[in-house]
């Protein structure tokens, strides 16, 4: 047994004991749940960066718990998910930040802090499972936990929202599970290692490839992020659009098929443009809406729609770009979600025509916009850039002229987005109430969330040798070399 061969097993535990905990320490006085969640995420934090080195150094790191049926629990810290892992740990830190002041005694704010935490667990859960019947499980509770978080304000269109969104992923877990059945009957066991080769089924196959685009937000299952767009608190609508969509969509994908020999020429194919007309229709629904969070969560779709393009190459920079694409755009996407409360907050709902000159009285959320949407938008020196570059350079080694003309159709609109939002938003005529007192563009927890996430996106970019070199690697380990 490895000597870190606990580092998984906390990372999935832990949150789910420090939602405990939370309520505990509520028990005993309001409000001191709080330093027991952050605790709790640094904690995360620490234990992934410690597992991100250990897989870096060459340790093997897997435990098996055997269960009847084939349905053993089995946790495999490798490349892949001790990246995906630290990239969670490092978005749910300015989720609770941000939060930190957010939601009221009143309102549930212990059920809050530690449905974040049993969320953070769940995604953990994801990651690290190796059997389809658990990550099924994990999933579950992801779910269920977005769902709670979306309805915190517990107001008529909240709920709608929250059912619509509930409704749309319980389609991708039918669908997931479908997946499940058809690869126990085949191979006799879920365990991913049991696919030798191909998929015996093309139903498992078209079952797995649509649920994980019904994760994602891709056609037709829009309607999941259009729900979480719509009237979902912030970090809410962040986690559901953003991170859930990243961990449940793309990386999963990565797990299941990223395999030489996994997918045919003609499942690449079909995944490609499947992918890229998702991201084509999800810029162009966020081109011509004029709800800002519904926008972003339209956006985050398309670049889920990039990065299952990249990872369905199978060449080693299209893989690469869908890997990096894994750690900018979660982190960019959530402190463009953040950075949509605080103006909506300020002009009083999501309608960006009321909006306009809203960056003479927040420059510090104007600027964080700024960053975080060139860092989307793939803008030298951010992420974006290096994502965008190799997710090209992997479409043409895929020698498919349609399919380059496409991922290129759906970048230059994916690009107009969020200057389109910037311009209606913060510049032109200020078409909002009086504004505030001096000093209180938000309250200072969010300033510091906004200024974590703006600072490494662009730290992603200065520093994109470490992440680069790490993915290279990555991909070694997946076996693609082409």
């Amino acid at each position: 047994m490895a000597s870190h061969v606990w580092l998984p097993v906390a990372l999935v535990l832990l949150p789910f004991v420090g939602a405990l905990l939370a309520f505990a320490a509520t028990a005993f006085s309001p409000g001191r749940e709080k330093p027991v969640v952050l605790a709790c995420a640094i904690a995360v934090f620490v234990l992934a960066a410690r597992l991100l080195v250990a897989v870096s150094l060459g340790e093997s790191i897997a435990l098996h718990i055997p269960l009847p049926l084939a349905l053993g629990l089995q946790l495999n810290a490798d490349y892949l998910a001790a990246f995906m892992a630290l990239v969670t740990a490092l978005v749910m830190l300015p989720v609770l930040l941000f939060s930190w002041d957010f939601v009221p005694v009143e309102r549930g704010r212990c059920e809050y802090f530690a449905v974040l935490n049993a969320l953070c667990g769940a995604l953990m859960g994801v990651i690290f499972s190796r059997n389809l019947a658990w990550i099924f499980f994990f999933m579950e509770i992801v779910s269920l936990c977005l769902w709670r978080l979306a309805l915190l304000r517990r107001g008529e269109r909240d709920m709608e929202n929250a059912n619509r969104m509930l409704a749309a992923d319980a389609a991708g877990s039918l669908l997931f599970l479908l997946g499940t059945v058809i690869v126990y009957v085949d191979y006799g066991s879920p365990l991913l290692d049991s696919v030798k080769g191909e998929f015996v089924s093309v139903s498992a196959v078209l079952a797995l490839v649509a649920a994980l685009f019904a994760k994602a937000g891709l056609l037709p299952f829009s309607s999941r992020l259009e729900a979480a767009g719509a009237g979902m608190p912030a970090t809410a609508g962040a986690l559901a659009c953003t991170l859930s969509g990243a961990v449940c969509g793309a990386y999963l994908f990565a797990r299941i098929f990223c395999v030489p020999g996994r997918l045919g020429p003609a499942w690449e194919v079909a995944i490609i443009f499947s992918a890229g007309i998702g991201a084509l229709v999800s810029s162009g629904a966020a081109l011509i809406e004029n709800n800002m969070r519904r926008a972003l969560a339209c956006l985050a779709a398309a670049c889920s729609g990039m990065a299952f393009m990249g990872l369905a190459t199978m060449t080693k920079a299209g893989v690469g770009g869908g890997l990096l694409c894994l750690l900018v755009y979660p982190l960019a996407g959530t402190g463009l979600f953040l950075c949509s409360d605080i103006a909506q907050q300020r002009a009083g709902g999501g309608d960006m025509a009321r909006m306009g000159g809203m960056y003479g009285v927040l420059p510090f959320t104007a600027a964080a916009f700024a960053v975080c949407g060139a860092a989307v938008m793939g803008l030298p020196p951010f992420g974006g850039f290096f994502c965008q570059l190799l997710l090209f350079k992997g479409m043409a080694a895929f020698s498919n002229p349609v399919l380059f003309v496409i991922m290129t159709a759906a970048f230059v609109m994916q690009a107009l987005v969020l200057p389109r939002v910037f311009y209606l938003v913060f510049l032109g005529a200020d078409k909002t109430p009086q504004p505030p007192a001096p000093g209180r563009e938000a309250v200072p927890t969010q300033l510091a969330s906004l200024a974590f996430v703006a600072g490494v996106c662009l730290l992603a970019g200065l520093l994109v040798y470490y992440p680069a070199h790490y993915i290279e690697e990555l991909c070694l380990q997946l076996g693609v070399t082409l």
